[in-house]
């Protein structure tokens, strides 16, 4: 069988959640460098330093994933046989 495009994805919201992902950690990392940032919450008391690989990695990895969304867009919702596959 033939892979068939059920839909694709909406590129604003996603542009506006990649935005949102910048924006917040441009504000934490900002805070860590001039303030208390992420040393002031209970994530710090409770892992110390592990937070900062954690917090800006999970930001990264979320970026990358909405990056990756937004660049296979025209086929994001795909039949392919008995498979429905997302992200082509």
């Amino acid at each position: 069988m033939s892979k068939t495009i059920v839909s694709g994805l909406k590129a604003g919201p996603q542009i506006c959640l990649i935005g949102a992902g910048i924006a917040i950690g441009a504000y934490v990392l900002y805070d860590d460098i001039t303030g208390s940032g992420l040393r002031d919450t209970l994530w710090y008391r409770a892992l110390g330093f592990a937070i900062y690989p954690i917090f800006y990695g999970v930001l990264l990895v979320g970026l990358w994933q909405s990056g990756r969304m937004l660049s296979k867009r025209k086929d994001y919702l795909s039949v392919d046989g008995d498979q429905i596959a997302i992200w082509g």
